[in-house]
């Protein structure tokens, strides 16, 4: 999705395959919690965590409210962590009670502080977007840009730099963003 997005694919278009990802991702966590077995959780690491709160911004930015309900919805059948349980909040979506809520991963914590404190969300945005490559150094898709070696078509290997996650967290406090400048940031999906 975020290498449509960089391709400059239409965000109908990607809403489109997202709304498809969104249930895909439904039936993975409800078969995995169906066989007993190994279940994703968000502390399996911050690729997944990262992954998913990116999937829940891509379809909070292209408008499919349904679909990132259905995203907010399969984390907390996972065990939503104070971020994830934040959004479900601002989705009215209840929280089983006496769950156990895993800490919220350092690399996301500045978006749990935006929803804490909404007064202050460009300003934390803004120093979010100022460390985030820092922030997202251990992802597998950073430093995509930088494999790319000389002759290779454009775009080989290279998804883009964007903060897909914002979308998600700008729509729970209908936060606009304006004042906010950063080359990461997807400013057409808030």
């Amino acid at each position: 999705l975020v290498v449509q997005y960089s391709a400059g694919v239409s965000v109908d278009e990607i809403g489109d395959v997202a709304e498809s990802v969104a249930a895909s991702y439904r039936a993975w966590v409800t078969s995995a919690l169906s066989d007993a077995g190994p279940s994703p959780r968000l502390s399996d690491g911050n690729e997944y965590y990262i992954s998913i709160l990116q999937l829940l911004g891509i379809t909070t930015g292209c408008g499919r409210d349904d679909s990132a309900r259905t995203i907010v919805e399969s984390v907390i059948r996972q065990g939503a962590d104070p971020l994830f349980s934040a959004l479900a909040s601002a989705h009215r979506l209840a929280l089983p009670s006496g769950s156990p809520a895993a800490s919220t991963p350092r690399v996301a914590r500045p978006l749990l502080a935006v929803l804490q404190r909404p007064e202050e969300a460009d300003r934390t945005i803004q120093t979010y977007l100022t460390d985030w490559p820092t922030r997202m150094k251990s992802m597998s898709w950073m430093g995509s840009l930088e494999r790319v070696r000389p002759g290779d078509s454009y775009g080989q290997g290279f998804i883009g730099y964007w903060a897909m996650e914002l979308p998600a967290v700008a729509s729970a406090i209908d936060a606009h963003l304006d004042d906010v400048v950063s080359p990461f940031l997807p400013a057409d999906l808030l």
